[in-house]
């Protein structure tokens, strides 16, 4: 998961070989795109080599945001950091 949040912003994120298909697929990535692309809910599960993905050995789940990965452009109507913060 570390390695997908320091990743930058796409629409899917590749898993390591040493968890891939030629190490029986042990590891996925789940993404979900949220608020029209804006952020991204990224699971990632981690299955039981041996149990043909019927046994979950841990799961965590995370939001990435678009805003954040550096792929806005300053005076960007939607760019929320950058509006700040409302006057008094």
């Amino acid at each position: 998961m570390d390695g997908i949040l320091s990743a930058e912003y796409a629409d899917s994120y590749p898993v390591p070989a040493q968890f891939g298909v030629d190490a029986d697929d042990s590891l996925h990535v789940d993404v979900t795109s949220q608020r029209s692309g804006a952020e991204q809910l990224v699971t990632v599960t981690a299955y039981d080599p041996t149990s043909n993905h019927t046994i979950v050995l841990a799961r965590t789940s995370a939001l990435k945001a678009r805003a954040l990965a550096g792929d806005k452009t300053t005076g960007d109507p939607v760019l929320d950091v950058g509006q700040g913060c409302p006057k008094r």
